[in-house]
């Protein structure tokens, strides 16, 4: 449909890890804000409203990565798109998104893109709902989940060990 280049694993860690340096800047100025204007005059709408766009950009870094960073990624991509294998039988949704979007043509990167954006949407809807029931703020929330360790690794691997 459409060619772009993907990112390889060198550029994907930088990109990662750039990424993860800005979520913190953004983090560190809300902070900054909340301390210096108190609680009732900071923008704390304005700092949670970037949380979406940083797990979006989170989503497109997944999703337009090469099909060799991490292991899950090569082998979904030999077996279902090289191989033409239609079912592994064993993850019947994965073979119905599959079969989906090869069906009307789209690339595996189409793949990674849907499957990276139900990851991450799953956690930004769960955490959004914590921090309205605890009063919190979902920017916070979000910066204390990409900075845990496993985090990388699960999105990387986000066909088996993501979802």
């Amino acid at each position: 449909m459409f060619d772009v280049e993907l990112i390889d694993k060198e550029n994907f860690t930088v990109g990662i890890n750039l990424l993860y340096g800005i979520y913190f800047l953004i983090v560190f100025l809300a902070v900054v804000n909340l301390d210096v204007a108190g609680p009732k005059k900071a923008l704390l709408k304005f700092w949670n409203s970037l949380s979406f766009g940083l797990i979006f950009f989170y989503i497109l870094l997944i999703g337009f990565r090469e099909y060799n960073v991490g292991t899950d990624t090569a082998n979904y991509y030999l077996f279902s798109w090289q191989l033409g294998y239609e079912s592994t039988g064993f993850e019947l949704l994965f073979d119905w998104i599959i079969a989906g979007i090869k069906s009307i043509e789209l690339s595996f990167t189409v793949f990674l893109l849907l499957v990276s954006s139900c990851f991450f949407y799953s956690f930004y809807r769960g955490f959004k709902n914590i921090a309205i029931f605890y009063n919190a703020s979902i920017l916070f929330i979000l910066f204390s989940f990409v900075s845990l360790f496993f985090v990388s690794s699960l999105s990387i691997n986000v066909i088996r060990q993501g979802l």
